[in-house]
């Protein structure tokens, strides 16, 4: 038996298209609130109509409203000004609906309520198994995502078991918010990375070996403020003869045709303490992603690119003339990697993704838990795995 590569980007780079700019997880106040808490004081969240103008003049073109357990449906947005974003239909769903304490967003549901998730307090919670069940008989093929998978934990601090996760489509390893939320990375003793890569990589696995396809990870702002705008998006590839609709949008995340990009955060006078608001700086941006007959190539405005072989160590990519890194950070250079898949190297591997990450940051090590301050720097994109599949000979 052999192993043949599956590349989601396949003509990405090749066809007329374009890379469209967007969020899984926005919050305005339609969406059922946590009394008390800091982010929903007397100042927020603000009516859908703002937060859309806030997303669309940071270039967004399209969201999610995933209002805490509450649907939002293509008939809520009428007579509301979208200012040319295109909304997506859905919900997020917390402990208070999901038995697990997990949160979900249920994107892009059909309308009929028998294939939502029960909202009723007074009805008993959900099982995700029964969630995922619910989504594999709705004929829109929605997608099921894990946001901000380090919250909640169990009632003694520790992590929840994320394999119990397993049946999501997509796991989100970065949250804007959770990334400024004050003691955010303390709160159960120790200090955390924003991104979930880790645990990206866990489920990965499972997920390849139990049904050979991977699942894949965004980012989302779960923004309430203006000042959570712009710090994490997803990039969705659309070819020229798709017109952009959430139906259009979400079958393509749902092939993983996207990749995703957070930027740096500074301090803001205006914010409470401990939050932060984002650079202007447009983030690291991936232009093309090849796979040839020896291996794979990506062509980014990232200064360094690391490749993660079946959620092992990050290797170094190389760029085409053979240095480590862009020579000329802010333009576009082809980084070749090592053949992949590799019966030698890398004999039983079953995926492989790619970090593209600015010039300050090489030096970084994002999987496990580390020491986090807010004042770190957080541009990088990431891809989707490409993964492998056996074949006959």
């Amino acid at each position: 038996m052999t192993r043949t590569l599956n590349n989601p980007y396949e003509g990405t780079g090749s066809s007329s298209g374009k890379w469209y700019k967007g969020s899984l997880h926005v919050h305005s106040d339609r969406a059922e609130m946590y009394p008390g808490a800091i982010y929903h004081d007397e100042d927020s969240p603000r009516a859908p109509e703002a937060v859309l103008a806030d997303y669309a003049g940071a270039g967004y073109e399209f969201v999610m409203l995933a209002e805490q357990n509450r649907y939002t449906t293509p008939q809520d947005m009428t007579g509301i000004d979208t200012h040319g974003i295109t909304v997506i239909p859905g919900a997020e769903l917390d402990g208070r609906r999901v038995a697990t304490g997990q949160h979900l967003t249920h994107v892009n549901p059909s309308d009929d309520p028998a294939l939502h998730v029960e909202l009723d307090p007074a009805k008993p919670q959900q099982t995700l198994k029964e969630i995922f069940s619910m989504a594999q008989r709705d004929r829109k093929k929605p997608l099921v995502v894990q946001v901000h998978p380090q919250f909640p934990r169990e009632d003694d601090g520790r992590e929840k078991n994320i394999l119990g996760s397993y049946g999501v489509h997509a796991l989100e390893i970065v949250n804007s918010w959770w990334m400024q939320r004050p003691n955010a990375f303390e709160d159960s003793g120790g200090k955390y990375s924003p991104f979930a890569f880790y645990l990206w990589d866990r489920l990965l696995k499972e997920s390849l070996t139990k049904e050979g396809k991977p699942v894949w990870g965004v980012a989302g702002c779960c923004s309430v403020k203006p000042y959570d705008v712009g710090k994490s998006w997803i990039r969705v590839w659309l070819d020229e003869d798709e017109e952009v609709t959430a139906d259009a949008l979400v079958s393509a995340i749902s092939k993983g045709r996207f990749y995703v990009s957070s930027v740096s955060a500074a301090a803001d006078s205006k914010a409470p303490v401990g939050m932060t608001e984002p650079t202007k700086g447009p983030g690291v941006t991936i232009n093309k992603i090849d796979t040839t007959t020896t291996g794979v190539r990506i062509e980014t405005d990232a200064e360094r690119v690391y490749a993660i072989v079946d959620g092992g160590s990050r290797l170094t990519v190389e760029t085409r003339g053979g240095a480590a890194a862009n020579p000329s950070p802010g333009t576009f250079e082809t980084f070749e990697t090592f053949p992949f898949p590799d019966a030698e190297r890398f004999p039983d591997a079953k995926s492989i993704r790619f970090e593209c990450v600015a010039a300050d940051q090489s030096h970084d090590n994002w999987d496990q838990s580390y020491d986090w301050d807010n004042t770190q720097k957080l541009n990088r994109s990431w891809t989707q795995p490409l993964w492998t599949t056996q074949v006959a000979s």
